[in-house]
């Protein structure tokens, strides 16, 4: 069926397709225009339809547990959709991964969190708004500092001025 046009800014028309029922590929489109005379023109063209979300293969940190608000070093590997077909990757809500040519990952650094228990949150989008997301790498917050505890030296005694220590 035909879908009504409405006149934007100049002599152009815009109107929205859902294209979700259709397959990915090109599709072909037909505009009709009638003026007030009911006077018809029509013509075709095809668009390049993408329903298909990028898939997200891997995402790695470089730790498990960091102090928190401690750079954190992110890589994500993408299934099938090539650096061309990819608008961004942003990890916990920033856009900033970039794509390494050599290693063909997508790579960028975030912050620890302030909570106990904590994912490294991140979406790739392709250029036709498709969108995959992956929470599954977690990392754990630790601002303890370690504990040390030194005993009596064996004997209380020393030799070459070091003391034994239990």
């Amino acid at each position: 069926g035909y879908k009504q046009m409405t006149l934007e800014t100049g002599s152009e028309f815009v109107c929205d397709v859902n294209t979700s029922r259709v397959g990915d590929g090109l599709r072909g489109i037909q505009v009709r225009a009638n003026d007030t005379f009911d006077q018809r023109g029509t013509d075709t063209t095809q668009i390049n339809v993408d329903n298909t979300p990028p898939e997200i293969n891997e995402v790695t940190a470089n730790d498990s547990i960091v102090s928190s608000g401690e750079p954190i070093a992110v890589e994500v590997s993408l299934l099938q959709d090539t650096v061309s077909t990819i608008s961004h990757v942003e990890v916990d809500g920033f856009v900033n991964l970039s794509y390494n040519e050599t290693s063909q990952l997508w790579e960028g650094v975030t912050k620890a969190g302030i909570d106990a228990n904590n994912a490294v949150d991140v979406i790739a989008v392709d250029k036709a708004g498709n969108k995959d997301t992956d929470g599954s790498t977690t990392y754990e917050i630790d601002d303890n500092p370690p504990f040390v505890q030194v005993g009596a030296p064996l004997n209380n005694s020393a030799q070459n001025g070091e003391f034994f220590l239990n």
